[in-house]
């Protein structure tokens, strides 16, 4: 972002939860508007199902109003002219005062119920689970994080992977007049915990083919960030 562009809100993210999908592309482009350069490796692509804790969100600067919601994504990765982002397909959230105004602003904001809990350590993450269940769905996972990074395939590191999953500073979205729409945000690089996944539900990646039944169940990687700080910038139209 330019000097002369104030940022909008600051935010502090706790718990920031992704489970990770590898797909073959074909059934995430059905879905992604063809402003994009999806982000792919050998014909396959990533698509991710995030839970966390928006803590303590509040203009940029000042001392409050804050508000304190959770959250659930459903997201995979993408470029647009040289900015590398994310483009959600749908986010639920916890509270009303947090859904409305945003829901005005991107399409596919639902308002849900949230159950979650987490056991964090100073080994990682002894338990984490997240329940949301929306007008478009449930979201749900189980899963524990008590190991650093190790390579995947496509990455040949850790934390080339982590970096790929996390360190993202655009995200785009379709907005609720059908147009697209671009929200930068600023955060550290994450360093994050990873680890196994013991049941997943997630209806919106089913209802779109993104995902097969039972594929839930097999994620490519899971991680978990404890906390950071993102600031966020005011949306606009995507140009």
């Amino acid at each position: 972002m330019g000097s002369h562009v104030l940022p909008a809100f600051s935010v502090d993210v706790e718990n920031f939860a992704l489970v990770n999908y590898l797909v073959p592309a074909e059934r995430v482009l059905e879905h992604l508007p063809t402003n994009y350069d999806l982000q792919t490796f050998d014909g396959d692509c990533f698509v991710t199902a995030t839970c966390f804790c928006n803590g303590a969100f509040r203009p940029w600067m000042l001392p409050g109003p804050r508000l304190t919601f959770d959250e659930s994504t459903f997201r995979t990765y993408v470029t647009h002219k040289g900015r590398v982002g994310v483009y959600f397909f749908g986010r639920y959230l916890s509270r009303p005062s947090a859904t409305l105004p945003q829901r005005a602003i991107a399409r596919d904001t639902y308002d849900a119920d949230f159950t979650v809990a987490s056991e964090l350590t100073e080994d990682g993450y002894r338990a984490y689970s997240c329940h949301a269940t929306s007008d478009a769905g449930e979201a749900s996972f189980a899963l524990t994080a008590t190991e650093r990074p190790s390579a995947r395939e496509p990455f040949a590191a850790g934390d080339e992977m982590a970096q790929f999953l996390t360190y993202r500073l655009h995200g785009f979205f379709t907005t609720s007049l059908g147009f697209q729409g671009h929200m930068p945000v600023a955060h550290p690089r994450m360093h994050p915990w990873a680890g196994e996944l013991s049941t997943a539900r997630l209806d919106l990646f089913e209802q779109l083919g993104i995902l097969v039944p039972d594929e839930a169940q097999r994620p490519h990687s899971v991680l978990v960030e404890p906390g950071v700080r993102f600031t966020l910038y005011a949306p606009r139209p995507l140009v």
